[in-house]
């Protein structure tokens, strides 16, 4: 079936153009009902259409409402109406109570990769809107202050699930978009959506930012300039990141389970680039990529280069983290 009406403008397709082609295989987009996930579903059906390229749709049941399993068929429907396949998947060890929304993320993500996997796709395209950016933006300001921490969400990502994800990557090809911008051309396609009750709920964080979001908008607050503080935020941990590389290069000799550290700090490279490169050790080391704690990797870095400073030596640290033993 074709779309009543085309989604894409030259610049989105262009975006879908370089987000997507490197990835060989099908493409893969998560599909909640919702607005903006519908979008993403036509926008990619369109472009794969042009580009001969086959597009499947999941959908994540997390079975924590009455109405998911209609949200689930509502999926289906709209896929098989664009002439595609939908497959959901079931949180089976869903479970309301403290950090719902967390544990509902990673298993989210966890089901998707694997069935990425499954259907051979390398790319798994999400619908994130600006308006996520800012609102990530906005949560993050409360509690960090690293570039790396406020540079928010990235068009093209690693997957977060681990080791469901090895050699999945996430597409936000929309992030430049506002989301009554995305309803607005769904309703002017003729397309429907569903709203979801979980959005009005103040329960959530992300719900009341939202809220407090919109109440400035309303006093004339731009809130446009959270994401540009992003996008300044990108390009520093950009650098922050190219900087950890040239540090584990130089210094790092990848052993049989192991790395053995032949250096370490020299004048030149950030000072925030060595812990991010001893992260990028430890993940190494031990084969995953959960996040390891802030504080506890800055002391462990300054014991070793401690350690490792030619002036006269110190005790050799001795520590444990990301289940990795550091001698």
């Amino acid at each position: 079936m074709r779309l009543s009406r085309p989604l894409l403008d030259r610049a989105a397709r262009d975006r879908l153009d370089a987000l997507i082609s490197p990835f060989d295989g099908p493409v893969a987009v998560a599909m909640s009902g919702g607005g903006d996930s519908v979008f993403a579903l036509r926008a990619a059906a369109e472009w794969g259409r042009g580009r001969g390229r086959e597009i499947v749709a999941l959908t994540v049941d997390h079975r924590l409402q009455a109405a998911s399993a209609a949200a689930a068929a509502f999926v289906h429907d709209a896929a098989a109406a664009l002439g595609l396949t939908a497959r959901t998947l079931s949180w089976a060890d869903a479970a309301a109570g403290p950090g719902l929304q967390a544990r509902a993320r990673a298993a989210r993500h966890r089901l998707l990769a694997e069935a990425c996997r499954d259907a051979g796709a390398r790319v798994l395209v999400l619908g994130h809107t600006l308006d996520d950016q800012i609102e990530t933006v906005a949560m993050r300001l409360a509690r960090t202050a690293s570039a790396r921490g406020l540079a928010a969400m990235s068009a093209l990502a690693p997957s977060p699930a681990w080791p469901e994800g090895r050699a999945l990557a996430v597409a936000r090809p929309f992030l430049d978009r506002r989301r009554a911008a995305l309803r607005a051309g769904l309703a002017a396609a003729g397309a429907t959506w569903l709203e979801d009750a979980a959005n009005d709920d103040a329960a959530f964080e992300r719900v009341r930012v939202r809220r407090r979001l919109a109440d400035l908008a309303a006093r004339g607050f731009d809130d446009a300039g959270l994401a540009r503080v992003a996008a300044a935020a990108a390009r520093a941990d950009a650098e922050e990141r190219a900087a950890a590389a040239q540090i584990v290069a130089r210094c790092v000799v990848r052993e049989e389970g192991a790395a053995r550290l032949t250096s370490w700090r020299r004048p030149g490279a950030p000072s925030a680039a060595y812990p991010r490169a001893l992260e990028a050790v430890l993940h190494g080391v031990s084969g995953r990529i959960s996040a390891v704690d802030r504080g506890a990797l800055v002391r462990l870095e300054k014991a070793l280069a401690a350690a490792l400073d030619p002036a006269p030596p110190v005790e050799k640290p001795t520590a444990t983290l990301a289940g990795v033993r550091a001698v």
